[in-house]
């Protein structure tokens, strides 16, 4: 009787996919669920972002879109600390609070750089082309040595950096650039000045002991699941039955699921909850 209601209310491709819909072996009574929040509970928050992304769909996403999104992906995924991918973020949005920034919002009587005095202070000028900065770029270890610095766009200096820069030069890229700016920090803030060689050698330092110990977890958990892959079930002896389970918690929503299974001698299921 379910069958023929569903089949007179959908098109059949429809029909066969809620028939397929495994009915729950606990008589479970059915409920309303919400699969666009994730609470399953109907939300005009989840209503409009539902929306948007059908929007997006539907319209569909230019090179230029294509482009940026793998910028994002590539700068998410670099191996350096979160607190680095995140500057650089901040940099790309024009978020770090520069003196320009800072006038515009009425914080700074002007907007002249700090460390030379002599222009406006944007990111690209803070991070690249201040000669403070300049003399940073101009070690012997970076990579960057011999660039122009006539980009006067954070964002097209980004895209550059990622194009013609390994992954590991640019993520040695990134450490000096937050050097960079916490050296302009130091001087502003506590009229510290280190010199370009010891920005240097302390970001790429810094750098080098977070890639090692991530490393090292890496290898620790590649090895756990190598011991989890050898570790094989075994069926119980005589005409004994097995019950494995497993449990986990979820302390924000204040939830716990627990799984059971239960088997014969043979390996066959009996019981699974």
């Amino acid at each position: 009787m379910e069958v023929e209601l569903i089949d007179r209310i959908f098109v059949k491709p429809e029909a066969e996919m809620i028939c397929a819909i495994p009915i729950s072996c606990l008589g479970a009574n059915d409920k309303m669920f919400w699969g666009f929040s994730k609470k399953g509970k109907f939300t005009v928050r989840s209503t409009y972002h539902a929306e948007v992304q059908w929007q997006y769909e539907r319209r569909g996403s230019t090179s230029e879109v294509r482009k940026d999104a793998e910028q994002w992906k590539n700068l998410w995924s670099m191996d350096v600390p979160g607190g680095r991918r995140h500057f650089v973020w901040n940099a790309l949005n024009n978020a770090l609070p520069t003196k320009s920034n800072l006038f515009k919002r009425k914080v700074t009587e002007d907007s002249l750089c700090p460390m030379c005095r002599r222009e406006e202070e944007d990111v690209q000028h803070a991070l690249w082309c201040c000669p403070a900065a300049a003399d940073v770029w101009d070690e012997n270890s970076s990579h960057v040595r011999k660039w122009l610095n006539q980009i006067h766009d954070f964002s097209r200096l980004w895209s550059e950096l990622s194009n013609r820069l390994s992954n590991g030069c640019l993520e040695r890229v990134v450490a000096i650039m937050r050097g960079i700016w916490g050296r302009r920090n130091a001087f502003v803030f506590e009229d510290k000045f280190a010199s370009p060689g010891h920005v240097v050698r302390t970001t790429l330092a810094g750098l080098e002991e977070y890639q090692e110990a991530n490393a090292k977890m890496e290898g620790s958990r590649v090895r756990c699941e190598a011991r989890r892959e050898r570790r094989r079930w075994q069926i119980p002896v005589g005409d004994n039955c097995k019950l494995n389970f497993d449990a986990a918690v979820d302390l924000n929503n204040r939830r716990i699921g627990i799984g059971i299974i239960v088997r014969d001698c043979n390996g066959d299921i009996l019981a699974a909850v």
